[in-house]
């Protein structure tokens, strides 16, 4: 019900956005260090585990004789 009202929102505010001026380098005080790299991040495989299993379902359940 909302959906339309909210895809409109967001394409006003996102040419909104893209009218801004990039930011200049070191305006904004000290930069933060972004860290390490998600895919170097071992939680980031997390959501992996339930698509492997769900794989290894489907395929189980297809190689299995009746």
């Amino acid at each position: 019900m909302f959906t339309p009202f909210t895809l409109i929102h967001n394409l006003v505010v996102s040419r909104k956005v893209k009218k801004l001026q990039p930011p200049a380098p070191g305006q904004h005080g000290r930069q933060v260090d972004p860290g390490v790299p998600v895919h170097r991040r071992p939680l980031a495989y997390v959501g992996l585990v339930p698509v492997l299993w769900l794989l290894f379902m489907i395929v189980s359940g297809l190689t299995q004789n009746p």
